[in-house]
C-alpha cells in the first residue's frame, strides 16, 4: 500500500483547516496553499473531492472559502484515505467488490493479508484529524 500525494495532502489540508477554524468563518484556498506549500490548482481538486463527499463545505465569491462540516475528532484518517485512495487494501483481492483470483480458495497468504488489512484499518480508524493537530 502506498499513500498518494492526494491522500497525504487531504490529511494536511483538513488538519490545517482544523487548526485555523476559529480564525474566521471561511478559509481560502490561497491561505491553505500558502501554509501547506501545495499548488492552488492541485489543492482545488482535493477540495472539490472533499466537498462532494461532505467532508467540507464551500462558499463562493469574495470572502468565501471552505470550512469543516464536522469537528476534527470526527474525521478518521481511514475515511479520508479511503476517499482519496479508493482502497487501502494491501492486495488486489481484498479490494471492495474485487474478483477473486483463481488461487484465492487455496491461497497460503490470504489470511495474513486479511489480518494486515484489519490492523491497518483499525490503526487508521483510531487516529483523527484532531490527533494530527499541532499542540499549541
Amino acid at each position: 500500500m502506498l499513500i498518494s500525494t492526494k491522500g497525504r495532502y487531504a490529511l494536511c489540508v483538513l488538519t490545517d483547516m482544523a487548526e485555523h477554524d476559529g480564525d474566521k468563518d471561511w478559509i481560502s484556498v490561497k491561505e491553505i496553499a500558502g501554509r501547506q506549500d501545495i499548488s492552488r490548482k492541485y489543492l482545488e481538486t482535493i477540495m472539490t473531492l472533499l466537498c462532494k463527499q461532505g467532508f467540507i463545505e464551500s462558499s463562493p465569491g469574495k470572502g468565501g472559502g471552505y470550512k469543516l462540516l464536522r469537528q476534527p475528532e470526527d474525521y478518521s484518517l481511514e475515511e479520508v484515505l479511503i476517499l482519496t485512495e479508493e482502497s487501502l487494501a494491501v492486495v488486489p483481492c481484498l479490494k471492495k467488490d474485487a474478483e477473486y483470483c483463481s488461487k484465492y480458495a487455496n491461497c497460503c497468504t490470504i489470511e495474513t493479508w486479511k489480518q494486515l488489512d484489519a490492523l491497518i484499518s483499525d490503526f487508521l480508524g483510531r487516529i483523527t484529524i484532531k490527533d494530527l493537530m499541532r499542540k499549541k
